[in-house]
């Protein structure tokens, strides 16, 4: 399903309801790069799509997923903003833009939801080598990149799923609202 496209999840979500009778865990995971460049040389429809995938997506099945969970009393919702949602990036204003308000829908959604025992957090990744990251970011700079890493080395996909599967039990019950970075102490942002 396209999760900038609310008929499409909207079906998707049926689909998990009729299967599983309801939802424990919901992490919205979806995001595009979008496009790079100074604001007055992005084109809108770039803008547009990248907001639609990253933000609007994250609300559809935000949206659907605390309803369930409101009426269950209990659930985890979990998204996945970035650093740059933190602290922002020069020619990256739409993906920016886009993170940033995953960070206010996490906040608020925590508030609306902690009555129904439903918690809500954000994951910030930085430099996470991905099939995307290790080719067209990191490639040939890594060992310059690594050098502003607490840790001297750049994330990997496991190192954030540990996050996520952290953050979907059911005992860290008293953390919520929380934009949490998962970056090795990136100090040279």
């Amino acid at each position: 399903a396209d999760v900038s496209d609310g008929g499409q999840m909207e079906s998707f979500h049926c689909r998990i309801l009729d299967e599983f009778k309801g939802v424990d865990v919901m992490h919205a995971n979806a995001g595009v790069g979008g496009p790079a460049g100074s604001v007055d040389q992005i084109d809108h429809k770039d803008w547009k799509r990248c907001v639609e995938v990253n933000l609007f997506g994250a609300f559809h099945s935000a949206s659907w997923a605390s309803g369930v969970m409101k009426k269950q009393k209990t659930g985890s919702i979990i998204f996945t903003s970035s650093t740059s949602g933190l602290f922002g990036v020069p020619n990256r204003s739409p993906y920016v833009a886009a993170k940033w308000g995953i960070i206010g829908l996490t906040k608020s959604m925590a508030m609306e939801l902690g009555d129904y025992g439903v918690r809500v957090n954000a994951i910030c990744p930085g430099l996470i080598k991905t099939e995307i990251t290790k080719n067209a970011v990191i490639a040939e700079r890594e060992p310059e990149l690594v050098k502003g890493i607490a840790l001297k080395r750049v994330g990997t996909p496991t190192d954030v799923a540990e996050l996520v599967c952290f953050l979907a039990l059911s005992e860290p019950n008293f953390i919520t609202g929380q934009d949490i970075t998962i970056d090795g102490f990136q100090w040279n942002r």
